[in-house]
């Protein structure tokens, strides 16, 4: 867990030279973070960084100019793939994630394929409560 936890403090941009910008090689460090953990932790891990990744986005500038978007949507991809073990509250927190880096993206005009977006908007509905939820709300809203 301590590799876990540096990871996630090392991701944290204050808007200096230090910052990982390179998400790639984050990426892989995380893909092999998880290999190492215990099943319970890989949902609160990805989690964490996936929120690390929103806040970056929201409060530093200059590390939201430099980062690769494509590897950006690639890594959120891989942290909701894995926040598929964890409790409704904390996968609406997953959710707000994942419209948070949307909205981030489409704001850019980037050149990401729109198949990837596609994928992680509609990659948390793949849990069943989850989609009964969304969809319960829906009918409710247009009732």
């Amino acid at each position: 867990m301590e590799k876990a936890n540096n990871l996630i403090t090392r991701l944290k941009a204050d808007g200096t030279q230090n910052n990982s910008i390179d998400l790639q090689s984050v990426t892989s460090e995380f893909k092999t973070i998880l290999q190492e953990l215990v099943t319970k932790n890989r949902g609160p891990f990805a989690l964490n960084v996936l929120c690390m990744l929103c806040r970056n986005i929201d409060k530093v500038p200059s590390w939201r100019d430099s980062i690769d978007i494509e590897v950006l949507v690639l890594l959120s991809i891989d942290c909701v793939h894995e926040t598929h073990s964890l409790g409704d509250t904390d996968l609406v927190t997953a959710l707000a994630c994942i419209f948070h880096i949307h909205k981030h993206v489409v704001k850019l005009n980037s050149n990401v394929a729109p198949e990837l977006i596609l994928k992680l908007s509609y990659l948390p509905f793949d849990s069943d409560s989850l989609l009964k939820e969304y969809c319960k709300n829906i009918l409710e809203y247009f009732s």
